[in-house]
């Protein structure tokens, strides 16, 4: 194939005489673009599945326990037990209160059993009055005045963090796994497809985050450089680089100015330094 002097295009007709000439072959990748992400993020998410775990062994059973009074049984003040405890508000919504009971199970016997209850909400003020409530069915069965008055903001509570974990644990699931799957195109033949791409970041840890439109639609991505590699920009642009696409992924590497994040041939290189001259 004859290629045009460069000196008689315009920066847009390289580009476009850029993406058609590019060798369209299946070649090794030598990096991916990922050195180790996906470990950390792994990590990470395993810590989002202890934290809800803690949350519903925490936080559930006391809810549970005062829905089944307010909704199944009637409860009246019991006026003969002792209770305790002190409410703190953190960070201005989140209100967390401790109490301790002193009751009779069975208003028969004199026998006093003490438990320890705790109610956590988000809100911004709270009674300063508490009664002891107990189950007219089930005398053993007491809880305070202001875990019921709160239980549906309690129940909200308990629901949007929990969700709010579960979300931010599936978004960083799918980014582990992401980091994974494009972790493994290196060593492995694939057909590559080249891309322009705007970088936008560059830090000193030679994470590169930069934006490519594939198929009408902007994908962002990010790079990890190997040592004494740089993106290989057009000379034409500040910060228009080319990229190499998987074919059949959505996953893209930075071509690196000497061109070895992928396996090039002599002539290959030649071709396309000739191109972006």
């Amino acid at each position: 194939m004859t290629i045009p002097a460069s000196e008689t295009l315009s920066p847009a007709d390289k580009q476009q005489l850029l993406l058609k000439t590019f060798p369209a072959r299946a070649r090794k990748v030598n990096h991916s673009g990922v050195s180790g992400k996906y470990f950390w993020k792994a990590v990470s998410s395993l810590f989002g599945a202890v934290l809800v775990a803690f949350l519903i062994w925490f936080w559930l059973p006391d809810i549970v326990r005062d829905a089944r009074l307010v909704w199944f049984d009637s409860v009246v003040v019991e006026s003969e037990a002792d209770v305790s405890g002190s409410c703190k508000i953190y960070k201005m919504v989140l209100i967390s209160c401790d109490a301790k009971i002193s009751y009779r199970p069975d208003p028969g016997r004199e026998d006093v059993l003490t438990v320890e209850q705790h109610t956590s909400f988000f809100g911004f003020s709270h009674s300063t009055k508490v009664d002891v409530l107990r189950s007219t069915t089930h005398p053993e069965r007491i809880t305070t005045s202001i875990a019921t008055e709160h239980l549906g903001n309690r129940i909200i509570s308990f629901l949007l963090l929990v969700g709010l974990i579960v979300l931010l644990e599936y978004v960083a699931c799918s980014e582990a796994w992401n980091a994974f799957r494009h972790g493994r195109l290196q060593g492995r033949e694939v057909v590559l497809r080249p891309l322009l791409v705007r970088v936008y970041e560059c830090d000193a840890d030679r994470n590169v985050k930069f934006v490519a439109e594939i198929d009408g639609v902007e994908r962002h991505s990010a790079n990890v450089l190997r040592y004494g590699d740089a993106p290989l920009f057009l000379p034409w642009s500040q910060n228009v680089a080319v990229a190499l696409l998987a074919s059949g992924t959505r996953y893209m590497i930075l071509l690196d100015e000497e061109m070895t994040v992928a396996d090039f041939s002599e002539s290959e290189k030649a071709l396309l330094k000739t191109l972006l001259s």
